[in-house]
């Protein structure tokens, strides 16, 4: 079984694990975001809240993911990206607010965000 943290922007931490995303502060869940990806080992394996309070995630070999700030809607990135099958082991945001991936075998990726709305 898979699992990872990632601290919030609000002092909040995200803990992935199999198959749902916790928010948790001051030692209580404050959300919970079910993945709903259908896989053997569908643990998140990575996961990313940037700037905007967008949750970006993968899952073991199923790509990765985006759950808008707001939203409990998913958006499948790696699918967009032709990445649907990769590992996605790293995420990264940069001072200008865009994400870098690290993928396992098929490189590094830059998504630029042109604006705080996806």
């Amino acid at each position: 079984m898979n699992h990872c943290l990632a601290p919030g922007n609000d002092g909040s931490y995200f803990i992935g694990t199999s198959g749902i995303i916790y928010k948790i502060k001051e030692n209580n869940v404050i959300g919970k975001y079910t993945t709903n990806i259908h896989a053997e080992n569908n643990g998140v394996v990575a996961i990313l809240a940037d700037r905007n309070n967008n949750i970006w995630f993968s899952v073991m070999n199923k790509g990765f993911f985006l759950i808008p700030h707001g939203s409990d809607k998913i958006i499948d990135i790696g699918s967009k990206m032709d990445l649907q099958n990769t590992l996605v082991n790293n995420y990264l945001e940069d001072n200008e607010g865009n994400i870098w991936i690290s993928t396992y075998g098929r490189g590094v990726y830059c998504i630029i965000i042109l604006s705080q709305e996806l």
